[in-house]
This record gives C-alpha cells, structure tokens and sequence, in this order.
C-alpha cells in the first residue's frame, strides 16, 4: 500500500517544551483507498503528538491494495516522527 501522508502539524505546546518522539500508528485502509480507521499501535509518550499524527494520517491518500487484480481492504502500520529543527 503507498500512501501520502501529509506532514503533522508540531504541537505548540510540545514545541515550546521540545518534545520529540516517534508514534506508530494501525491504520486500515479500504478497498477504495480510503483511511478507514486509525489507532495508536505505539505510543511517543506525549498524547499531543498521537493525536497530531492521527489526525495527519486520518488525511493521507492511497493506492487501493490490489490482490489478485482486485482492490482489498488491508491493515498497515505507519510510523510518524516529530523532531525539532535545530
């Protein structure tokens, strides 16, 4: 499955504190490739940024999953990171 994810918006509040952190996130994506449905498989440890990653993901576009020449819903994990720019 390729998906375009659009990037999270950082956090005010997490900015300010210079949090960083990685989520990894359950999604799955159906047969239209459509988000159907995201969940916190891995947590960063600050729910501001699960929640901006979840959000960002609930905005991604895909390519339908194809088997056997038909499109298929299909769960994928996928991994956002937060990092200051210093």
């Amino acid at each position: 499955v390729g998906c375009r994810v659009p990037a999270p918006e950082y956090p005010r509040a997490a900015r300010r504190q210079k949090l960083e952190g990685d989520v990894v996130l359950r999604l799955v994506i159906d047969a239209k490739g459509q988000v159907d449905s995201v969940t916190v498989a891995r947590s960063s440890g600050n729910e501001s940024l699960d929640d901006a990653a979840r959000k960002a993901v609930l905005g991604a576009a895909c390519t339908p999953y194809l088997e056997n020449g038909r499109a298929i819903a299909v769960r994928v994990a996928q991994p956002v990171s937060f990092r200051i720019n210093r």
